[in-house]
């Protein structure tokens, strides 16, 4: 499921209150993404700052309505001057997966079954990954 949160000013952590009105329409097992039109700003120092995510009482709520993984269109499920991170702790606690720099979530529609085919690295704590979107024609 994707959550378009492009016209939110300023970027940064999604609360609650923001998420509440998706809830109804997120199922178990469900991969959901942020869009916050961030990707543009790949390569830029904008992008470090540009994107949204959950904050922790969002991230629960998803949680507990079992989605399998998160995803953003920016570099981290924290801000980005995170020192402790304690979302990633929320959500890798919580055994879900977390899809950092993820692209093109504008060409996607509210619902779509998601593929994620991670790298195999060995010993490591996360590995570049492609994902994949199968749309109907």
């Amino acid at each position: 499921m994707t959550i378009d949160v492009s016209g939110r000013d300023p970027h940064g952590a999604v609360t609650l209150a923001e998420v509440e009105p998706h809830l109804d329409r997120v199922r178990a097992g469900d991969i959901v993404l942020f869009y916050s039109d961030n990707a543009r700003n790949y390569g830029t120092d904008a992008y470090w700052t540009g994107w949204s995510y959950p904050d922790a009482e969002a991230a629960q709520a998803l949680i507990d309505r079992g989605i399998s993984a998160i995803g953003f269109d920016g570099p981290s499920a924290d801000p980005v001057d995170s020192t402790t991170f304690e979302l990633h702790r929320v959500w890798l606690g919580a055994g879900r997966m977390i899809l950092e720099n993820v692209n093109n979530l504008d060409l996607l529609p509210e619902r779509a079954q998601i593929v994620v085919a991670p790298m195999k690295v060995a010993g490591a704590n996360g590995a570049p990954a492609r994902i994949f979107a199968l749309l109907p024609e």
